[in-house]
């Protein structure tokens, strides 16, 4: 108890925690427990069309921008949009840079 205190308390001072909240289409392959971060308040439960719904308090990344992108294709971003749109545009350099090296 008191280690996740100083965790959260750390990260309010940081400023840089968000809650995520992601819809999981396929939970086959998916690690919903990103390596090395502190999950604030995790949260899952199952939408109506039976996908997964999962909600964390997190402190934002490149680490776990990379997590997500692992998912890529059995994940959306939800909430919150900026984080969304930062997510989109990690993968569209993600795919730059993997276009490039088949290139060269």
């Amino acid at each position: 108890i008191e280690v996740n205190e100083f965790i959260g308390h750390l990260r309010l001072i940081n400023g840089k925690e968000e809650r995520l909240v992601l819809k999981i289409y396929s939970q086959d392959q998916s690690d919903l427990l990103p390596e090395h971060h502190f999950l604030g308040n995790p949260f899952v439960t199952a939408s109506t069309e039976g996908d997964m719904i999962w909600a964390a308090t997190i402190e934002m990344c490149d680490d776990i921008f990379f997590w997500l992108y692992k998912m890529r294709d059995r994940v959306e971003v939800l909430d919150p949009g900026h984080i969304r749109k930062e997510f989109s545009h990690y993968c569209e350099l993600k795919k730059e840079s993997t276009n490039s090296k088949k290139a060269s």
